[in-house]
């Protein structure tokens, strides 16, 4: 097996570890599926595997600025992430319901739009993505380690293709009923994420829980070796 092909293969295993986890992303593709059929199903999870795909990227190239940046400033992007949820929360449960499935392309496009917006902003994926690739050995250097971001993409691109295609099944079979009352469970889902997401990123505040406190006395020298 040539280094490309192993890279690209190891890139969609990882891709596919990340994307697969039914979480926050995994909730707002369901619902968009629901409401705009397969297409906005389709370009939520394109949103979430562009962000694989860059996130990828600097984990492999080794861009420590931004990863640093990332760790540092997490508990900040916990409470963006928590703000966007809330919105996401309340945007679907004003929603009016419709058995007519949206298939404009500028409802595909806001729903690529905020699975960017979300994915850019919730810190777990990399921390996931910096997780899964420490230790792994990539053929050829770290240029050539390209192939395994796209290999990246093509498997968190995979997993959304099944879950969409999926939904999109089920949702035929749905009355007015059933999908208002789905489009309230994925709301109270993602308001519920929202709390958690909330709750971690204030305990990661300077003077702020376990973790907080320990940065507010490292930034204060007190925890510095003497």
């Amino acid at each position: 097996m040539s280094g490309i092909t192993g890279n690209v293969l190891a890139g969609i295993g990882i891709g596919l570890a990340v994307a697969a986890p039914i979480g926050p992303m995994g909730i707002l593709c369901i619902q968009r599926t629901l409401e705009g059929g397969i297409r906005a199903g389709l370009a939520t999870g394109s949103g979430a595997a562009t962000v694989h795909l860059f996130y990828g990227a600097v984990v492999v190239f080794g861009l420590s600025l931004i990863t640093d940046a990332t760790s540092i400033y997490a508990p900040a992007f916990k409470l963006v992430g928590a703000v966007l949820l809330f919105w996401f929360a309340r945007r679907i449960l004003r929603r009016k319901i419709s058995l007519e499935v949206r298939r404009s392309m500028a409802h595909c496009l806001r729903a690529y739009r905020d699975a960017v917006l979300f994915g850019l902003a919730n810190p777990i994926t990399m921390l996931l993505l910096l997780a899964s690739t420490t230790g792994m050995p990539l053929s050829g250097g770290r240029w050539t380690a390209l192939p395994f971001s796209l290999g990246i993409f093509i498997g968190s691109m995979g997993w959304w293709l099944v879950l969409s295609g999926a939904v999109c099944a089920l949702r035929q079979r749905l009355d007015a009923t059933l999908l208002r009352r789905t489009n309230q469970g994925a709301a109270l889902v993602l308001a519920a994420f929202g709390c958690l997401v909330f709750v971690q990123g204030v305990q990661g505040l300077p003077g702020f829980g376990a973790e907080g406190r320990a940065l507010a006395l490292t930034k204060s020298g007190a925890l510095l070796p003497r």
